[in-house]
């Protein structure tokens, strides 16, 4: 779909080491793709830039009203 819509390739997956996406075969596809697999910590929202940033939008607001 990336390739279809975008006209580019996905270079790396990024996930928080949950269960959900490390079957052998999954990893291996991505492997055939060429594409890299990172992990982050998981539990820890700073490594996810877009749920860092809604995290301190909604402190903000909280603290506001």
């Amino acid at each position: 779909m990336v390739k279809n819509q975008y006209n580019t390739n996905i270079v790396e997956w990024m996930s928080d080491a949950g269960g959900e996406y490390k079957s052998k075969t999954f990893l291996d596809m991505l492997g055939n793709e060429g594409i890299k697999v990172s992990q982050s910590i998981p539990y820890i929202h700073q490594q996810n830039r877009r749920a860092e940033r809604l995290i301190r939008t909604l402190t903000k607001k909280a603290e506001t009203m």
